[in-house]
């Protein structure tokens, strides 16, 4: 809706999904572990946006907004046909019953205001506030079950009644409630019409959580804290012999406080834990020139040094657990070493030819090395 010059926006959204799980994950040539679910977990999202823009044609401008949403998530439990199991010897297996429901309800409201200074610097200053509830209820038991078909995971069994390991299923109902403020600082100098230099900090956050998978009963394994950050960023963005090529560089430094990081646990499971601090910082460079009307090269490339600056009781992977059980009790130190998935080196080139082959086509050809 315009409103004079601000404008005012309403976005809703709304999801539902549902999945079967029936299947056989052991990765063996023999079927040994089901996961069943017949019935289909199940989910459904909603969420409300307002937000205010103002008019952009004065020297200070901005946006403010409000934001709602709601979810639910339904892991089927083993009452319902969910769980897996695991065969022991032939005609034997563990029934692991695990499911569980997770609620979320979040909210939040921002503010961003951006002023020009004069015809080269604009700042720019942005603030977040919000708050999120998790209620989690998790279902873990184990038992003895025989018979039944283990190549069809789905298949029917006879369950030993409940008198054997965790007998009947245990419900662990489990609540967070995580409250939050971010901002951001930016400036940017237009040096001139080809050359824009900035500089940012920004905190992040990233919300806590539990684990829904494996079947520990331990609550400090299921719950997983928020994630904290703070980035800084310095770069400029400039255009070259007028127009024809473009060349953009930023040098980045970022700490994290609580990382949240993919593990796996005991039994194999991949769940997610915290590690105390990490740093990631670098520079990325990304160009590209226009040689004829036709044709344009382009490349890019980033140097990143992502370690963990502290993470001394970082849980042991299952190989070394194998290897050493006893030097694995309290975990291991991995302060100092690279965060997973974080390539020291990494870049691309490319080659692309764009030729008019009539009035309403174009043709493309593109060449890249990654």
């Amino acid at each position: 809706w315009q409103i004079g010059d601000f404008t005012l926006t309403s976005q809703t959204g709304y999801a539902d999904w549902e999945a079967e799980r029936v299947m056989e994950f052991s990765g063996s040539p023999l079927n040994v572990i089901g996961l069943r679910g017949e019935e289909g977990d199940t989910g459904e999202f909603w969420s409300q946006e307002l937000r205010l823009e103002s008019p952009r044609d004065g020297a200070f401008s901005y946006i403010a907004g409000l934001y709602y949403d709601d979810l639910k998530m339904v892991q089927t439990p083993w009452d319902k046909g969910g769980g897996a199991i695991i065969q022991v010897p032939d005609g034997v297996g563990l029934l692991a019953r695990n499911g569980d429901v997770e609620e979320v309800d979040s909210w939040s409201v921002y503010f961003e205001g951006t002023y020009n200074i004069n015809e080269q610097w604009i700042a720019s200053v942005g603030v977040r506030g919000g708050e999120e509830k998790k209620d989690f209820t998790d279902y873990v038991g184990l038992e003895l079950v025989f018979g039944g078909d283990f190549d069809d995971p789905s298949g029917i069994y006879v369950e030993d009644g409940g008198s054997t390991f965790f007998g009947q299923q245990i419900i662990q109902d489990l609540s967070r409630n995580d409250d939050y403020v971010t901002w951001s600082a930016k400036l940017q100098y237009l040096m001139n019409d080809s050359t824009r230099l900035y500089v940012t900090a920004v905190t992040g956050y990233k919300s806590g959580g539990f684990n829904n998978a494996g079947n520990t009963l331990i609550i400090a394994d299921k719950v997983v804290d928020p994630e904290d950050s703070l980035s800084f960023e310095a770069g400029a963005k400039i255009d070259l012999a007028d127009g024809q090529g473009r060349l953009n560089i930023a040098l980045f430094y970022t700490t994290f406080d609580d990382l949240q990081v993919a593990r796996s646990d005991t039994t194999g499971v991949i769940v997610t834990t915290n590690a105390a601090e990490a740093v990631t910082q670098g520079i990325e460079i990304e160009g590209a020139w226009q040689l004829t009307e036709n044709l344009t090269v382009g490349g890019s490339y980033a140097y990143l040094d992502a370690e963990y600056e502290d993470f001394e009781n970082a849980p042991c992977c299952p190989y070394k657990r194998a290897a050493d059980p006893l030097a694995c009790v309290a975990g291991q130190d991995l302060s100092g070493e690279t965060l997973q998935r974080a390539p020291e080196n990494a870049g691309n080139l490319y080659v692309q030819y764009v030729q008019s082959v009539s009035s309403k086509w174009d043709l493309l050809a593109y060449l890249g090395w990654t």
